[in-house]
Protein backbone atom coordinates (compact mmCIF):
# COMPACT_ATOMS: atom_id res chain seq x y z
CA UNK A 1 0.00 0.00 0.00
CA UNK A 2 3.45 2.24 0.42
CA UNK A 3 3.47 2.79 -3.52
CA UNK A 4 -0.56 3.61 -3.82
CA UNK A 5 -0.05 6.41 -0.48
CA UNK A 6 3.37 7.72 -2.31
CA UNK A 7 1.67 7.86 -5.59
CA UNK A 8 -1.18 9.67 -5.05
CA UNK A 9 0.31 12.50 -2.25
CA UNK A 10 3.20 12.84 -5.08
CA UNK A 11 0.41 13.25 -7.40
CA UNK A 12 -1.54 16.07 -5.96
CA UNK A 13 1.70 17.80 -4.56
CA UNK A 14 0.46 17.96 -0.67
CA UNK A 15 2.42 18.16 2.32
CA UNK A 16 1.39 18.12 6.33
CA UNK A 17 -1.56 17.10 7.68
CA UNK A 18 -3.89 16.62 4.32
CA UNK A 19 -1.23 14.67 2.74
CA UNK A 20 -1.48 12.30 5.83
CA UNK A 21 -5.20 12.15 6.08
CA UNK A 22 -5.20 11.60 1.98
CA UNK A 23 -2.75 8.57 2.47
CA UNK A 24 -4.77 7.23 5.15
CA UNK A 25 -7.65 6.98 3.01
CA UNK A 26 -5.59 5.66 -0.07
CA UNK A 27 -4.21 3.02 1.94
CA UNK A 28 -7.70 1.82 3.40
CA UNK A 29 -9.40 1.73 -0.39
CA UNK A 30 -6.09 0.26 -2.24
CA UNK A 31 -6.47 -2.34 0.81
CA UNK A 32 -9.68 -3.16 0.59
CA UNK A 33 -9.30 -4.18 -2.80
CA UNK A 34 -6.37 -6.12 -2.44
CA UNK A 35 -8.22 -8.35 0.27
CA UNK A 36 -11.78 -8.13 -0.38
CA UNK A 37 -11.67 -7.80 -4.19
CA UNK A 38 -8.79 -10.08 -4.47
CA UNK A 39 -8.08 -7.99 -8.20
CA UNK A 40 -5.80 -5.14 -9.56
CA UNK A 41 -7.10 -2.00 -9.19
CA UNK A 42 -6.38 1.49 -10.57
CA UNK A 43 -6.09 4.72 -8.29
CA UNK A 44 -7.30 7.98 -10.07
CA UNK A 45 -6.57 11.52 -8.49
CA UNK A 46 -8.64 15.01 -9.37
CA UNK A 47 -7.35 18.30 -7.52
CA UNK A 48 -10.03 20.81 -7.61
CA UNK A 49 -9.80 24.55 -6.05
CA UNK A 50 -11.33 23.42 -2.91
CA UNK A 51 -10.88 19.62 -2.40
CA UNK A 52 -9.03 16.60 -3.90
CA UNK A 53 -10.78 13.40 -5.21
CA UNK A 54 -9.19 9.66 -4.55
CA UNK A 55 -10.60 6.80 -6.44
CA UNK A 56 -9.59 3.30 -6.04
CA UNK A 57 -11.82 1.12 -8.41
CA UNK A 58 -11.09 -2.87 -9.19
CA UNK A 59 -13.06 -5.47 -11.01
CA UNK A 60 -14.97 -7.24 -8.76
CA UNK A 61 -18.96 -6.96 -9.15
CA UNK A 62 -19.51 -6.64 -5.54
CA UNK A 63 -20.24 -3.32 -3.68
CA UNK A 64 -17.96 -2.70 -0.41
CA UNK A 65 -19.78 -3.58 3.23
CA UNK A 66 -19.92 -0.62 5.65
CA UNK A 67 -20.37 -2.15 8.88
CA UNK A 68 -20.37 1.51 10.85
CA UNK A 69 -20.11 0.58 14.30
CA UNK A 70 -20.30 -3.00 14.37
CA UNK A 71 -17.04 -3.18 13.18
CA UNK A 72 -15.12 -2.05 16.16
CA UNK A 73 -15.62 -5.54 17.54
CA UNK A 74 -13.82 -7.07 14.57
CA UNK A 75 -10.47 -7.64 13.93
CA UNK A 76 -11.04 -6.29 10.72
CA UNK A 77 -13.60 -4.62 9.01
CA UNK A 78 -12.96 -1.14 10.08
CA UNK A 79 -11.65 0.13 6.66
CA UNK A 80 -14.49 1.83 5.77
CA UNK A 81 -15.68 2.98 8.99
CA UNK A 82 -12.08 4.80 8.63
CA UNK A 83 -13.26 6.28 5.35
CA UNK A 84 -16.26 7.52 6.35
CA UNK A 85 -15.33 9.59 9.48
CA UNK A 86 -12.24 11.43 7.61
CA UNK A 87 -13.61 11.90 3.55
CA UNK A 88 -16.19 14.13 3.36
CA UNK A 89 -17.84 11.61 0.83
CA UNK A 90 -17.54 8.41 -0.83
Amino acid sequence: MGQARAFVVSALGLAGGTASTVALLTSELASNAVLHARTRFTITVERFADHVRVGVGDTDRGLPVFRGREASDLDSGRGLVVVHGLARRW
